[in-house]
């Protein structure tokens, strides 16, 4: 009991450290992220300040799966944006790809091989990804209501993926980086809904339940301090962590 005790005050702290790093701005209608990155290896210190601990089977499986879930992720709103040209397409894909370096950067801690690799966008390791991302692109290529639909979409999967794997994960480093995987993606959901609810159209939720889905969208854009630290415990931040609106435009 006392072992377990000590371990939640730990993952308290790691977390509340590890917020500092992670948060971004992500919201409004155009889904804005406006961290500011002055590092080409921006979440290294999940590395050096998090505990290497045991990975579980469930773990490994989850690590090696969201890394390709943010690529798809990333991958589609890239061709969604080339497409259709709304901007909240090339704001969240950013944000995607420095989902993909997070959960990069616990493959890596940990000596996993990377699924992603060097793949181009739309090719998957992951043969379920890989029919999801060619499904996903040919319904939003209808119209930009099909597409926002598939962003909701993308988002309302990750979330209910996330929900599970943390639901599995007692890793520290794990519960982090994926606890910050979902805030983005709540605020990603939020910003495609707004999007659709502007055009008089709606998207209603094939992963999650009916009322964790209505619960993210009566929620507020969440966010944090941004980047106003380097690590946990390594001193005085690099980044302005600079949120000022919600257009993506600091």
């Amino acid at each position: 009991m006392r072992k377990n005790l000590l371990k939640r005050i730990g993952r308290g702290i790691f977390l509340l450290g590890f917020a500092l790093v992670f948060t971004q701005c992500e919201g409004g209608v155009n889904g804005a992220d406006n961290t500011v990155v002055n590092d080409t290896n921006p979440y290294a210190c999940i590395a050096a300040n998090y505990p290497v601990e045991a990975l579980s089977e469930a773990e490994t499986d989850a690590l090696i799966f969201m890394r390709e879930e943010e690529k798809l992720a990333h991958d589609v709103y890239v061709k969604m944006y080339d497409k259709w040209g709304l901007q909240v397409f090339n704001n969240i894909s950013q944000s995607e790809s420095r989902h993909m370096a997070a959960v990069g950067n616990l493959i890596d801690k940990y000596g996993l091989t990377d699924p992603v690799g060097n793949n181009a966008e739309g090719v998957f390791g992951n043969e379920t990804l890989a029919a999801l991302y060619n499904t996903l692109i040919n319904e939003g290529l209808a119209s930009p209501v099909a597409a926002l639909k598939v962003g909701a979409k993308i988002e309302d999967l990750d979330l209910s993926d996330l929900e599970e794997a943390m639901a599995k994960a007692d890793n520290l480093d794990i519960q982090a980086v994926f606890g910050e995987l979902a805030r983005g993606s709540r605020n990603h959901l939020r910003a495609f809904m707004t999007n659709l609810e502007n055009m008089g159209a709606t998207y209603e939720p094939v992963y999650l339940s009916a009322a964790a889905f209505e619960a993210i969208l009566a929620g507020s854009m969440e966010t944090g301090p941004g980047l106003c630290g380097n690590c946990p415990n390594q001193g005085q931040g690099q980044g302005n962590g600079n949120c000022k609106n919600r257009n993506g435009r600091n």
